[in-house]
């Protein structure tokens, strides 16, 4: 992606997640949307999809939600897997809601598990990580010597 998105494009999109469902790849994808407070995943984990269709219909049931977000790679693997899974989910009358995908897409990260750690959002680990640096540097110049 060319475009540099803005700490508040960002949260839109994280925002435009939350209280929906969404199927990830795996452990780390879920984790790393756990972690920016997303609570409706279901991970493939190399399972069958249509188990995993299975468990999205029980789940969109449960929550009265009958559309949900593929979030899978966006590499070629992660490509052919989401348009399985629409087709799939289509066929099960939930609809997959590409738009907010595209989004995630526009993000300018190429794996869902790099979400948790994408500069800008606050309570993220990596801004966590630069406000400690910065205030580590102000007090003791890392070890430097204060002529």
């Amino acid at each position: 992606m060319n475009k540099k998105l803005s700490s508040e494009e960002i949260q839109k999109v994280l925002d435009s997640l939350k209280g929906n469902i969404l199927i990830v790849e795996g452990r780390k994808d879920e984790s790393a949307l756990r972690s920016l407070g997303i609570r409706h995943i279901v991970k493939i984990n190399s399972r069958p999809i249509a188990k995993v269709a299975t468990d999205v219909d029980s789940m969109a049931e449960k929550h009265k939600n009958r559309e949900v977000i593929v979030l899978t790679d966006f590499d070629r693997t992660g490509r052919r897997l989401a348009s399985q899974i629409r087709l799939l989910l289509q066929s099960r009358k939930i609809h997959a809601n590409s738009r907010i995908r595209r989004d995630v897409m526009n993000l300018g990260i190429s794996r869902i598990e790099e979400m948790a750690s994408m500069p800008g959002l606050p309570g993220t680990f990596l801004e966590g990580r630069i406000s400690r640096e910065h205030s580590v540097s102000r007090k003791s110049n890392f070890g430097g010597r204060d002529d």
